[in-house]
């Protein structure tokens, strides 16, 4: 997937340090991919920061309702982050 790629070109194009949010559409079970690692790989050239489109429960992101098939859940231990609430 390229993905990760055009993320990483369209992230450089914006102000200094951007706040990234409505990225919805890149958890499309299509895509097949970790939403969160792209994002993480990303950060380390391109510094942002993200408004998570899900809630965030006992160490875990979760993108989604369980009856939905682009449902996800991080567990944040395995991802390079920080998490503010």
């Amino acid at each position: 997937m390229r993905l990760e790629k055009y993320f990483c070109q369209i992230v450089a194009e914006l102000p200094s340090e951007p706040i990234i949010r409505d990225f919805d559409v890149m958890f499309n079970p299509k895509y097949e991919v970790d939403v969160l690692r792209i994002m993480c790989s990303v950060a380390k050239t391109v510094p942002f920061s993200l408004i998570w489109p899900g809630r965030c429960e006992d160490g875990k992101l979760i993108y989604a309702e369980e009856s939905y098939k682009d449902y996800k859940i991080f567990d944040i231990d395995k991802y390079d982050i920080t998490c503010i609430i």
